[in-house]
C-alpha cells in the first residue's frame, strides 16, 4: 500500500467515525425523554465536535455551517441561534487581528520580545521571565496565539542554535517550554488576550445578560495570573534543572542590535497600542464595551497620521478566525434554545455540587478532562452555558465557575491538546517525556493553586 492509499484509507476511517458518532447519538437520545430539538442539537453538535477533533474539514467552515443547520432543522429560531453575532466577542477578535497585523508588519512585536529578554542581562533563569514579560506586554493586544507563538518559538530555537544546545536536551526543553508558557499563561490575565477567553466571556454575557467589563476581568485575573506564571516557571526549573555555563548577554545584545533604531512606523504603532490600552483600562468610565473600543482604535491604523494598514494589509487578515469564534458561540445559543443547557446542568449537579470550593475544583477538573477531547474553544462552547445554568440552580456565582473551568482548560498532558503546545513541540527541541512530566506536575500544582490562591482571591474581590 502506497502512502496515498494509506492516506485515503485513514481519511475515510475518520469520516466513518465522524458520521457514526451522530448516528449513535441520534438513536440513543431517541430512547430518552429529551425533546426533538434537544435530540437534534446533540446529534449535530457531536458531529461537529468529532469533525473538529479528527481535523477532516476546515474548522471555520464547520463553525459557519453549524448554526445554519441548527436553524434549518428547527433546533431554535434564528434570533436565538445567531444571537452571538450581536455581541462584541467576534468584533474583539477582528480588532485583535488588525492589531496583530500592525505589530507584525511594523516589527514592534519582535522588538518588544527581544527588549524584554534583554532585560534579563544574560541570566538563564531570568531569561524565562524575559519571555514571560514579553508575553504579558503583547497579550492584551493580540487575542490570536499563532503569531505570538511564532515569535517566541523563533527566539527560543535561535538561542538554542546560537549556543549549540542539543535538541531534546533538558536545557533546550527548558527554553522552548518557557517560551510556550509565555504565550499560554498571559492569555488568562486579560479579556482581550485569547480567542477562547473572549468567546467564553461572550457566552457568559449571552447566558446571563450581564457582560463582564475589561477592567473587571483584569482585576479578577491579572494579579493571580502573575503568581500562576511564577508557579509554572519554577516548576519548569525545578524539574528540568538546566545546566548552562555560558553567558547569554552578548548573544541577546547582538540580537537586539540587529533590530536597529526604532522606525517611525514602530513609534506610531506604540502610540496606537498606548491609546488602545488606555481605552481598555478606563472602560468603567466611558462604559464602551472592549470589543467596540478595540475596533475603533484599531481602525485608526488605516487613517492618515498613522497609515500603518492599507488595502493590501486586509488580505493578510485571517478573517476565518472571526467566523470560527462566533460560529462556536452559536453552540451556546442553540443549547439554550433546545434546553440542553439545563439537561447537562442537571447531569453535572450530582457530580459537581457541594460547597463553593468543591464545585470550583470539580469544574476545574472537568476542564482538564474536556481538554483531552476537544480544543479549548470547543470545550468552552460546550460547557459555558451549562455551567451558568448549574450555577444559577445552586445559587452560586457563574463567573467563578467559568474562571475555574478556564484554568482547567489551561492544563495539558499531551502536545495535541492545544495549537500552541503542538506548535512548540513540533520544533523538535522538546522530548515527549519532558513535556508530559512538566505539565503533569504543573497540573497537580494548579489544583492546589486554585484552592489556596484563586479561591480566596476571588472571594476577596467579590467574584463569589
Amino acid at each position: 500500500m502506497n502512502q496515498e492509499q494509506h492516506h485515503d484509507r485513514a481519511y475515510w476511517i475518520k469520516w466513518g467515525i465522524a458520521l457514526l458518532i451522530p448516528v449513535v447519538t441520534y438513536f440513543w437520545t431517541g430512547t430518552t425523554d429529551l425533546s426533538p430539538e434537544a435530540q437534534r442539537f446533540l446529534t449535530f453538535t457531536f458531529c461537529a465536535l468529532a469533525i473538529w477533533t479528527l481535523n477532516i474539514l476546515p474548522e471555520p467552515f464547520v463553525a459557519m455551517i453549524l448554526p445554519i443547520i441548527y436553524i434549518v432543522t428547527g433546533v431554535g429560531k434564528p434570533s436565538q441561534i445567531l444571537s452571538a453575532w450581536s455581541g462584541s466577542a467576534g468584533w474583539l477578535v477582528l480588532s485583535g487581528l488588525f492589531i496583530a497585523e500592525v505589530m507584525s508588519s511594523t516589527g514592534i512585536a519582535k522588538r518588544i520580545a527581544v527588549w524584554s529578554i534583554k532585560l534579563t542581562e544574560g541570566s538563564f533563569h531570568f531569561l524565562l521571565w524575559g519571555f514571560m514579560l514579553a508575553g504579558y506586554i503583547m497579550a492584551p493586544f493580540i487575542p490570536t496565539v499563532t503569531g505570538k507563538a511564532a515569535i517566541f518559538a523563533i527566539l527560543a530555537v535561535g538561542i538554542c542554535k546560537g549556543f549549540n544546545i542539543q535538541p531534546c536536551s533538558k536545557e533546550a526543553a527548558t527554553l522552548v517550554i518557557g517560551a510556550l508558557l509565555a504565550v499560554a499563561i498571559p492569555k488568562l490575565a486579560f479579556l482581550s488576550a485569547g480567542v477562547d477567553v473572549a468567546m467564553a466571556m461572550g457566552l457568559y454575557a449571552q447566558a446571563t445578560g450581564t457582560p463582564i467589563s475589561w477592567s473587571a476581568y483584569f482585576l479578577h485575573n491579572f494579579p493571580p495570573s502573575l503568581l500562576y506564571a511564577a508557579l509554572s516557571i519554577y516548576t519548569l526549573l525545578f524539574i528540568m534543572r538546566p545546566k548552562l555555563s555560558f553567558d547569554l548577554e552578548t548573544f541577546i545584545r547582538e540580537e537586539y542590535e540587529t533590530l536597529g533604531p526604532m522606525s517611525l512606523r514602530e513609534k506610531k504603532a506604540l502610540i496606537l497600542l498606548g491609546l488602545l490600552l488606555l481605552s481598555l483600562v478606563t472602560d468603567q468610565i466611558h462604559k464602551i464595551d472592549a470589543g467596540w473600543m478595540m475596533l475603533m482604535i484599531a481602525s485608526l491604523a488605516f487613517f492618515p497620521g498613522f497609515s500603518l494598514l492599507d488595502k493590501k494589509s486586509l488580505s493578510n487578515i485571517p478573517y476565518q478566525q472571526v467566523f470560527f469564534v462566533v460560529g462556536c458561540m452559536t453552540i451556546g445559543g442553540a443549547a439554550k434554545a433546545s434546553g440542553v443547557d439545563k439537561v447537562i446542568a442537571d447531569l453535572l449537579m450530582p457530580l459537581l455540587s457541594g460547597g463553593e470550593l468543591y464545585t470550583s475544583f470539580s469544574t476545574f477538573v472537568s476542564g482538564i478532562i474536556l481538554n483531552f477531547l476537544f480544543t479549548p474553544i470547543a470545550a468552552f462552547s460546550a460547557m459555558t452555558a451549562p455551567l451558568v445554568e448549574m450555577a444559577s440552580q445552586m445559587n452560586m456565582s457563574p463567573l467563578a465557575l467559568v474562571y475555574s473551568f478556564s484554568y482547567g482548560v489551561d492544563q495539558y498532558l499531551f502536545p495535541y491538546e492545544f495549537v500552541v503546545t503542538l506548535y512548540f513541540y513540533s520544533t523538535g527541541y522538546i522530548k515527549l517525556s519532558h513535556f508530559m512530566t512538566i505539565f503533569a506536575v504543573r497540573m497537580v500544582l494548579a489544583g492546589a493553586f486554585l484552592a489556596l490562591v484563586l479561591y480566596p482571591y476571588w472571594q476577596f474581590v467579590g467574584v463569589f
